[in-house]
């Protein structure tokens, strides 16, 4: 989990009891990032979405949406926060799950919940979008990364990718470089 300041965390406060009761159920270990990302690190970087036409659109607007092209915000996060948590020697893989998400209560842990690093059968995955979306539209508040060159190569690409406000262009971006490589 991940919040950029403290107010943050006490706002959701709830959700992150939940996250942390249920999480020491199914025998994980928590992990909270506290902090915002350095200033230099909120340039967009990548020379295609700083080229595409959504950040032209964004560029030209005034207000909310013209800052929203030209500072990546908090949403990216969770990407250093996985890849420093990788880094630790016991570490071998981790769940990552946004702030606002919620284990219905009373909850039993299901046997598939680890089913990602037990089957060593990925190095990233992702939650699918559920509206009727492509396999490949996935969301970020929730996903696996494994303590492999592929999984680390993976999260250090989609932040090398950042641009605009949101994470989610930069995840669609890297699976389909990743896809194509």
């Amino acid at each position: 989990m991940v919040a950029n300041e403290p107010s943050y965390l006490f706002k959701m406060w709830g959700p992150f009891l939940n996250k942390l009761l249920w999480a020491v159920d199914a025998g994980l270990r928590p992990m909270l990032w506290l902090g915002d990302l350095p200033e230099r690190l909120r340039t967009p970087t990548s020379e295609q979405c700083l080229n595409s036409s959504e950040m032209r659109y964004l560029a030209d607007r005034s207000g909310a949406q013209a800052r929203q092209a030209r500072e990546c915000s908090h949403r990216y996060l969770k990407i250093p926060a996985t890849l420093a948590a990788l880094a630790a020697p016991d570490i071998k893989g981790v769940y990552y799950v946004g702030m606002d998400a919620v284990a219905r209560f009373p909850w039993s842990v299901d046997a598939n919940t680890l089913s990602e690093h037990r089957r060593r059968s990925s190095d990233a995955s992702f939650l699918v979008a559920h509206d009727g979306g492509l396999r490949w539209q996935v969301k970020s508040s929730r996903f696996y990364a494994r303590d492999s060159k592929q999984g680390r190569a993976f999260l250090a690409n989609w932040f090398e990718n950042r641009c605009t406000g949101s994470d989610q262009y930069p995840l669609w971006h890297t699976m389909l470089e990743f896809a194509a490589s």
